[in-house]
């Protein structure tokens, strides 16, 4: 009984995730001259980044790599809200995929520039709706922009490869940095 308990318990925990994955393809894109762009995982129903992600130059060069995760919303940090026309803390904004874990940035040269983690807390603005076209007739689509939060310790290296900076973040907020 105990062992059929813990199959039907890997199972269910196993379709579960699985169902997260039904959705999403591998995709590459293509820069103009043919070399590879973008390589991401993408969810084709939400429309969005669903894991890994990696950007490369017009030579073909690693310039970006990291995850995204699915959410259906992130807790927003000192979000500035154009309609009331004030700062105010939402507790969670609609948000399909945000940057979440290690990220790496590269120089040209394949040397690591950057690497840090984000938060999945986000900074957002909310437009204003009371602008609008051009004709003034209908009101522009109300927008929300994201900044990414930095969270926990962000390297930062000389094309040499060293360590030129360190800075440390909780949600967004610089608490240390050594170095230049």
């Amino acid at each position: 009984m105990r062992t059929t308990i813990t199959i039907l318990t890997f199972l269910l925990f196993f379709l579960c995730n699985a169902q997260d994955k039904v959705n999403v393809v591998f995709e590459r894109l293509y820069h103009p001259n043919g070399k590879l762009y973008i390589e991401h995982e993408y969810d084709t129903v939400l429309n969005c980044y669903a894991g890994k992600f990696k950007e490369f130059d017009t030579t073909g060069a690693l310039i970006i790599e990291g995850n995204y995760k699915i959410v259906d919303s992130v807790q927003c940090k000192d979000c500035y809200d154009g309609i009331e026309g004030h700062w105010r803390k939402y507790e969670y904004i609609p948000l399909l995929s945000v940057p979440v874990g290690e990220w790496k940035y590269y120089y040209p040269n394949g040397q690591i520039k950057i690497q840090g983690t984000y938060s999945e807390s986000v900074h957002a603005y909310c437009g204003d709706p009371n602008l609008y076209d051009k004709t003034d007739i209908e009101p522009i689509n109300v927008w929300i922009t994201y900044d990414f939060l930095k969270n926990g310790k962000w390297n930062y290296f000389g094309e040499n490869g060293k360590i030129i900076k360190m800075e440390e973040y909780i949600d967004g907020a610089l608490i240390y940095v050594k170095g230049e």
